[in-house]
């Protein structure tokens, strides 16, 4: 298993896709910082759990709270595992602008814009995971 780093997001191929931790996250301690962590760490929970829809609240609720990509790409992947394609490609794109350097979310990006026929689009996500 690979490592990321928090500056980059950078991770090694094999954790690619993999659901972002609550260990992940930095320190968020007050205010509404410390409500995004909480609803982040319980849509983990929900989201290992295989409670998808769950899950999506509750990263909605984190987002809510503080735009994090970590947050965004997690809802992605709930929202891919859950056939609502459309909208988990928008999260995704999303993490992808908050951290231009987290690759994973280019690579999922990349493969529902392909599910939806997006085959030019899916291109470009690939080329900018490729690149990092």
């Amino acid at each position: 298993m690979g490592s990321m780093t928090r500056e980059t997001g950078r991770q090694t191929r094999d954790e690619d896709g993999a659901a972002i931790p609550p260990s992940a996250l930095p320190t968020l301690s007050s205010g509404s910082d410390l409500s995004a962590r909480q609803h982040f760490e319980k849509g983990y929970q929900e989201h290992l759990s295989g409670r998808h829809e769950e899950a999506i609240v509750c990263y909605q609720k984190a987002i809510d709270a503080k735009s994090m990509y970590e947050a965004f790409f997690n809802m992605g992947l709930c929202l891919r595992q859950v056939g609502r394609l459309t909208e988990a490609e928008a999260a995704l794109a999303r993490s992808a602008s908050l951290n231009r350097l987290y690759r994973p979310a280019y690579k999922v990006l990349s493969e529902v814009q392909k599910a939806l026929g997006k085959e030019t689009e899916a291109q470009v996500s690939w080329s900018q995971y490729s690149r990092l």
